[in-house]
């Protein structure tokens, strides 16, 4: 069973069972991991690595080599992911790419398993190296950054923040596929939530995240350094919303969370709901 995770602010949470066995040692030029949980996602994995692959540092060069990786748990596959990624993986030799397969007994068959899972291993392997500034970032199976999607969260963090939850988009040719009633009412959502940050920084402003920003802080783009990863107490043990949980624990914590328009993701339209 999962261990749980302490909730006290500046104690270091303990270690899920078998998280600092799950992959090979870091790089020592390592900078940002790049986690994914996934389920049965043979089809879109590739897609994820080549945008992952992709990834250039703020002045358009591609990363020096070992200072991303790409950390990816299987979560109780039973079609084709690992060969697809093994597959994908060598297309992209720069891209370092390490990959864990686990069957969880049904009660904890979930994202929120996976995802806490990475995400201990994560800050593990920042400790081990002993750069407390390393960056993690979480994604989804089923997204696409764009290409300065990790550069884009390293100068939020520069600027000041802790964390910082990035703008997700719809896949456009997914939501061009969507009924018209649906396509209307996700515009209306948007623009209300827009409406609610700016009436918030009018009546609350936050130094640490001022507007322009926007409300989404999910698994499909969500950063945070591995000190204040360490800081919050960890990822909290929960079936769905664990990215929410895990920013509510870090505003406790007082860490400075950014919502940023500049880290941009792209995913899928999920029509229908697997979490």
């Amino acid at each position: 069973m999962l261990r749980p995770v302490s909730s006290v602010p500046g104690v270091l949470p303990p270690p899920r069972a078998g998280v600092s066995e799950l992959f090979a040692r870091p790089s020592p030029f390592l900078r940002a991991s790049i986690i994914v949980p996934a389920r049965n996602e043979a089809a879109l994995l590739p897609r994820l690595l080549g945008a992952l692959a992709a990834q250039v540092e703020s002045h358009g060069k591609p990363f020096q080599r070992g200072a991303l990786e790409v950390l990816v748990l299987l979560n109780n596959c039973t079609d084709g992911s690992a060969r697809a990624l093994r597959r994908s993986a060598q297309r992209y030799p720069t891209l370092r790419v390490l990959v864990a397969q686990q069957n969880f007994e049904p009660a904890r068959a979930h994202v929120g398993t996976a995802r806490a899972m990475l995400m201990d291993a994560a800050a593990e392997r920042f400790r081990r190296l002993g750069r407390p500034t390393g960056l993690i970032l979480s994604t989804d199976a089923d997204s696409r950054p764009a290409p300065d999607w990790v550069a884009a969260n390293w100068r939020e963090v520069q600027a000041g923040a802790d964390a910082v939850g990035g703008r997700v988009f719809i896949d456009p040719a997914e939501r061009s596929a969507l009924p018209a009633e649906v396509r209307r009412w996700l515009l209306v959502d948007v623009a209300y939530r827009r409406e609610l940050e700016f009436l918030r920084e009018l009546y609350a402003p936050d130094p640490h995240d001022p507007f322009p920003r926007h409300h989404q802080h999910y698994g499909a783009s969500l950063a945070v350094t591995a000190e204040a990863y360490d800081r919050c107490g960890g990822m909290p043990p929960l079936r769905t919303s664990e990215d929410v949980g895990l920013v509510h624990a870090l505003v406790r914590s007082g860490a400075r969370v950014r919502h940023s328009y500049r880290a941009r993701v792209y995913t899928s339209a999920r029509m229908q709901g697997r979490a």
